[in-house]
């Protein structure tokens, strides 16, 4: 969970679509196409999570996460702070996120 955890926040940082595929295979096109218009809204973006709850219930799991992003926008930046929900399934080759709010 902590490794998905930490995939997250580097596909985010790396802008790259792939990698959160491979953490969240269930990607819808229109989530999709929300990812790419936030990685082209943004120069570069640092993102720093910390989990502050796991909630483990057999082959399901609830994580809370605290985020913290930093953005470069137009060579301003910029700090965001949220708390996020992920919803996660243990999948054949470990754990996959499923949902996040």
């Amino acid at each position: 969970i902590r490794r998905v955890v930490a995939t997250y926040g580097r596909a985010i940082e790396t802008k790259d679509l792939a990698l959160f595929r491979s953490i969240k295979p269930n990607l819808s096109a229109d989530e999709e196409r929300r990812l790419q218009l936030g990685f082209r809204a943004v120069s570069s973006q640092r993102v720093s999570l910390t989990i502050t709850t796991i909630d483990l219930r057999g082959d399901s799991a609830s994580v809370v996460v605290q985020r913290r992003d930093v953005l470069d926008v137009g060579g301003r930046s910029q700090t965001v702070d949220a708390r996020q929900q992920l919803t996660m399934s243990r999948a054949r080759n470990g754990w996959v996120i499923v949902e996040i709010r």
